[in-house]
């Protein structure tokens, strides 16, 4: 066999070669896309099962709905069924189940971030804290205390309301905050405000250590104390400033009592004169009663009788 015919079939081998690798490879090719289009499938019929199956969240916190709470109950959703779609698909599922005005909330809120662009932790970290219950520890716990059975028919009822409440406040308390728990609930309505000043207290000693019932005591005895010298202070600045305020008074009073005591002695006076009067004898007539200017008689001579002593 000559070079030129090896040479040939060689470069014909050559091309039957390139061609077998070419079919395999558009092969190959059409697989990756069969599979690639069959996973996006699986990811859009989960989306759609889970965005059936996630109920919308609607904050209500008074009735004790929270994103905690809702996300608690959706969190396998979440984390389990949903483990195997990409992150921001898992963000834009979130953010759509959130209701119409907590979406706008949020929205306005993180601008000029949008919240589909967050990561999944992020965002659910920012809802948590949104959309919370504002009561602190102290105050959850305090109306857990409160609590009341409404009647005897629902004394059950009313049990698994104090263990639903009672896990929702974290109740795991110390031999102190029970004691001031219990201090606190004690307190009459009347002094309201010593129980805020209690609370407020309790509170902003919390954040720095422990706070013990013997601190709380002697706040409340330097609250006391406080407000019992103000009072103090207020009823002498009253009796201070009453002559001033009575100075009027007293005069107009003098005044009425001046005239009062005139035409009194003006009335004294008159009956004087009307007795006086009334003991004298006319001389037109000669009637005692009256005197002679007053007579309703013609005038005439007339002789007054001499009294003999």
């Amino acid at each position: 066999m000559d070079e030129e015919k090896f040479y040939e079939m060689f470069i014909q081998l050559q091309k039957a070669q390139s061609e077998q690798f070419g079919q395999i490879l558009e092969k190959m090719e059409g697989g990756k896309s069969v599979v690639a289009e069959s996973g996006e499938k699986q990811s859009t019929d989960l989306y759609c099962k889970l965005k059936m199956l996630i109920t919308e969240f609607q904050a209500d916190i008074e009735k004790g709905i929270t994103f905690e709470s809702w996300y608690a109950k959706n969190k396998s959703y979440f984390e389990v069924d949903a483990q195997s779609l990409a992150e921001k698909v898992r963000v834009r599922l979130l953010v759509e189940k959130l209701g119409r005005v907590e979406y706008a909330k949020m929205s306005q809120k993180m601008l000029p971030e949008k919240l589909e662009e967050m990561n999944f932790e992020s965002l659910v970290g920012v809802l948590k804290k949104e959309f919370s219950d504002p009561r602190s520890k102290l105050v959850k716990r305090f109306e857990v205390m409160k609590m009341r059975c409404p009647s005897v028919e629902k004394i059950l009822d009313f049990g698994t309301l104090v263990n639903s409440e009672c896990e929702k406040a974290n109740m795991d308390l110390t031999v102190e905050e029970c004691k001031i728990l219990v201090f606190i609930a004690g307190i009459p309505e009347k002094a309201l405000d010593v129980r805020q000043i209690s609370l407020k207290f309790v509170e902003k000693y919390a954040k720095s250590e422990v706070c013990t019932l013997k601190d709380l005591m002697e706040e409340v005895r330097s609250y006391l104390s406080n407000k019992s010298e103000a009072k103090m202070f207020d009823s002498q600045s009253k009796v201070k400033s009453g002559p001033k305020e009575f100075v009027e008074v007293n005069a107009v009073s003098r005044i009425e009592h001046s005239r009062s005591r005139q035409s009194k002695r003006s009335r004294i006076k008159s009956r004087q004169k009307e007795r006086q009067v009334e003991s004298r004898q006319c001389y037109n007539c000669g009637i005692v009663g009256h005197i002679s200017r007053n007579c309703r008689k013609p005038m005439k001579g007339f002789k007054r009788a001499i009294v003999q002593k």
